[in-house]
C-alpha cells in the first residue's frame, strides 16, 4: 500500500465551495487546489490510501472514467511530492501503477534507439518550458515550417509516445502532460517529422491538459486515456 504523509510544515484549509488552499511554511508559498484535487488531498490528509481516494472521487464524478481520475491523481501526487507538500516514495507509485494492470505499448516493446530519442527530447522539453511560453511556441512554429518535412506516421508516433512515457517515469523532476506531450512532439521533430501539440481543457470538473494529435486524432500514449471531451484551445 502506498504510504502518504503530510509534512508538519504544510497547513491547509477547506473552503465551502470545495476548494483547498495549502501553505508551505518552509517556503512561504501558497497553493490552491481545484475541487477534484481538493477531494484527493482531503482523503490523503485524512489517512486514505491512493486507490481508496481514487474510488472516493470516482464516486463523486461517475461520468469520468476511473482511469482518467487515476492518471490525474498520479500526476497531482507527483507534483505535490516534487513541491515538498506530500512525502512518499515515488517508486511505490510506479509499483502501484504496474500492479493496477499492464498498459498498451509497454516499455519492453520500446527499442533502445527510441528511448535515447525520448531522453534527449524530454530534457529539451524541460529546458524549453522554463522559457517564456511565447518563445517555446515560436520555436515550435518555426520548426514546423522550416525544419519538419512531413507528419510522423501514426505507428511511429505511438512508439515515440511510449518511449517518452518510459523515460518520464524515471525522470526525477516534474513530468506531467505538458512535458510529456512536448517531448513527444520534439522526438518527432528530431526526425524532421511533425506532430500537433494541443493544449485544452474539459469541464465538470475543470481540468487542463496537453496532448499530441495527428490529423485531429489523439496519439494514444501509455497511461494517457483519450478523452474526447477535451476542447482544444491552442494547436502548435
Amino acid at each position: 500500500m502506498l504510504q502518504l504523509r503530510i509534512p508538519d510544515h504544510v497547513h491547509h484549509q477547506t473552503y465551502g465551495h470545495g476548494g483547498v488552499v495549502l501553505l508551505n511554511v518552509s517556503t512561504g508559498q501558497w497553493h490552491a487546489l481545484n475541487d477534484t484535487a481538493a477531494h484527493l488531498w482531503i482523503g490523503w490528509a485524512g489517512g486514505a490510501g491512493f486507490e481508496e481516494s481514487i474510488a472516493q472521487v470516482a464516486g463523486r464524478y461517475p461520468a469520468t472514467a476511473p482511469d482518467i481520475i487515476r492518471r490525474d491523481a498520479n500526476l497531482l501526487l507527483r507534483d505535490l511530492v516534487n513541491r515538498g507538500l506530500i512525502e512518499t516514495d515515488l517508486s511505490d507509485l510506479r509499483m502501484a501503477a504496474t500492479m493496477a494492470g499492464p498498459e498498451p505499448g509497454c516499455a519492453a516493446r520500446v527499442p533502445w534507439r527510441e528511448r535515447l530519442f525520448a531522453l534527449g527530447s524530454l530534457l529539451l522539453a524541460v529546458v524549453l518550458l522554463k522559457l517564456p511560453f511565447r518563445a517555446t511556441a515560436g520555436l515550435l512554429t518555426r520548426m514546423r515550417g522550416r525544419w519538419c518535412r512531413s507528419e510522423l506516421p501514426a505507428d511511429r508516433a505511438e512508439t515515440a509516445a511510449a518511449a517518452v512515457r518510459h523515460v518520464a517515469d524515471w525522470y526525477p523532476g516534474r513530468t506531467a502532460c505538458l512535458e510529456i506531450s512536448l517531448a513527444t512532439v520534439l522526438s518527432a521533430a528530431l526526425r524532421r517529422r511533425r506532430l500537433d501539440w494541443c493544449l485544452g481543457a474539459i469541464t465538470d470538473p475543470y481540468r487542463f491538459h496537453a496532448w499530441v494529435e495527428i490529423d485531429s486524432r489523439p496519439v494514444a500514449a501509455v497511461h494517457e486515456p483519450a478523452d474526447p471531451g477535451y476542447l482544444r484551445v491552442l494547436t502548435l
